[in-house]
């Protein structure tokens, strides 16, 4: 029981942020890619530890450095890898099934249900790593129609600087992080979310920052390497192949 429901507080934001890539708006901005390279996002997430995102124009990654993770995009969706680099296992499969497994999910946040809604700040100019960024902040409203001015407040710096030729990484960090800190208030601005703050017992915390973006030339594939071996669901990939848990939407 314990497995599966920390299966779904790991694997859930890494699944569901591969699937929503394809669903992305596009980026307004410039810098654009040559063939072989790629944008490399250095993050430290308070929940998984050092991330690091690699974006390039045919394939996208995300890797979770302290549970060893890493989940490959390819250009057109069809299929979604997640690889143990740890254990040297795998699972693929179609975007559909991960659709499927993924819908059976959802956030359930009693603070939500309190307000009414959410007020997004008009964007200001900010800069994070040298990037040109839009910061907004993000209040919830309440019932009678008034600010709340700490509870669920978050804020955001977002970027539209970095840009890929065919359209893969389009949000793709955005939405990870919807996940991550149950942004569903997030405004749809099309491009990469670099740093989060987020309110914690009436405190803003730090969620996500990026401390470097660098492009680099490096090749992307969505490929499993050799030597790693196919698991059956993802308590497996994320456990071991022993675990009796049943898969991550399933009974345990």
């Amino acid at each position: 029981m314990l497995k599966t429901y920390l299966s779904k507080l790991v694997l859930y934001p890494l699944i569901i942020t591969v699937v929503l890539v394809g669903c992305a708006a596009p980026s307004r901005a410039g810098g654009k890619l040559k063939p072989g390279e790629a944008w490399v996002l250095h993050m430290s997430s308070n929940f998984l530890g050092n991330v690091t995102f690699n974006l390039s124009d045919s394939t996208t990654s995300i890797f979770m450095e302290k549970l060893g993770l890493e989940a490959f995009g390819d250009e057109k969706m069809t299929q979604i890898l997640i690889c143990n680099h740890r254990d040297k296992t795998f699972l693929q499969e179609p975007r559909s099934e991960w659709q499927k497994r993924a819908s059976k999910y959802k956030s359930k946040n009693k603070r939500h249900a309190t307000y009414k809604g959410f007020k997004i700040s008009k964007a200001k100019p900010a800069k994070v790593c040298g990037l040109n960024c839009s910061f907004y902040e993000v209040n919830a409203i309440k019932a009678d129609g008034s600010i709340e001015p700490q509870d669920m407040k978050k804020q955001l710096w977002v970027t539209q600087e970095l840009e890929t030729g065919k359209g893969v990484a389009k949000q793709f960090a955005m939405e990870i992080l919807r996940v991550f800190a149950q942004l569903e208030e997030t405004p749809n601005t099309g491009g990469v979310l670099l740093r989060l703050k987020a309110d914690k017992s009436r405190k803003l915390v730090t969620m996500l920052d990026t401390y470097k973006v660098e492009k680099v030339k490096k090749a992307l594939e969505l490929r499993v390497p050799k030597g790693y071996r196919r698991v059956k669901d993802e308590v497996a990939l994320l456990w071991g192949d022993d675990s009796t848990t049943g898969d991550m939407f399933g009974s345990p």
